[in-house]
C-alpha cells in the first residue's frame, strides 16, 4: 500500500471509528434516560409507558437514520475509492 492509500485508509478509518462512537454515546444517552420502571406508580405507568415509547420510537428513527446515512456516505467513499484506484491502476498500464 502506497502513501496515499494509507492516508485514504486512515482517514476512512478515523471516520468510521468517530461514527461508530456516536452511536454508542447515543446508544448510552437513550439507556440512561429510561425510567426506574420499579418507582413508577400504576396510575401513572400507562402514561409513561406511552411518553417513552413514543419518545424512544423517535430516537430510534434518528439513529437507524443516521445509520442509514453513514453506511449511504460509506459506500460513496467506497465507490470513490475504487474509481480512483482502477484510475490508478489503469496510468500504470499505460503510464
Amino acid at each position: 500500500m502506497n502513501m496515499s492509500q494509507q492516508k485514504i485508509s486512515s482517514s476512512l478509518h478515523e471516520q468510521f471509528t468517530n461514527n461508530l462512537n456516536d452511536i454508542i454515546t447515543t446508544r448510552n444517552q437513550l439507556e440512561a434516560e429510561s425510567p426506574d420502571w420499579s418507582k413508577v406508580s400504576v396510575y401513572k405507568l400507562v402514561s409513561v409507558v406511552k411518553d417513552f415509547a413514543v419518545t424512544h420510537f423517535k430516537s430510534a428513527n434518528r439513529i437507524f437514520d443516521r445509520l442509514i446515512d453513514l453506511l449511504r456516505n460509506h459506500q460513496e467513499q467506497i465507490n470513490e475509492l475504487n474509481r480512483k484506484f482502477s484510475l490508478l491502476e489503469e496510468s500504470r498500464q499505460h503510464g
